[in-house]
């Protein structure tokens, strides 16, 4: 077991971006399934077929699909932004953690022992 204090942030940080891809998997998952219960198991066909093609039709249009590129664009671009925030702060941590272990490490040199005095 550690101590708050006896991890280094890098490992940390690792730690909890599994977490999150796992957690991103477990999600993706989930929607593969409500995929396939989308479509009709004897005839492979969507099960609201007549529904979808309208629907379809009259929604997905040019300006959309242009929306929803730009949208995704910008979650990237966000992602992006995040991760390079990340890495900083992770940065930041690492060093002060550096600086705290070296600091106690030197404390631990000068102080002695309760039993060695």
């Amino acid at each position: 077991a550690l101590l708050p204090g006896d991890a280094s942030p890098s490992a940390v940080e690792a730690i909890l971006q599994m977490e999150e891809e796992s957690e991103d998997i477990a999600k993706k998952n989930s929607l593969l399934l409500e995929f396939d219960a989308f479509f009709d198991d004897e005839s492979g066909v969507a099960k609201d077929e007549e529904e979808d093609e309208k629907t379809t039709d009259a929604t997905m249009s040019d300006d959309m699909l242009l929306q929803l590129k730009a949208m995704d664009l910008k979650e990237q671009k966000r992602a992006q932004q995040k991760g390079r925030k990340r890495a900083r702060n992770l940065a930041k941590d690492e060093k002060k953690f550096r600086e705290e272990k070296r600091i106690a490490a030197e404390d631990a040199k000068r102080k002695p022992l309760r039993g060695d005095t």
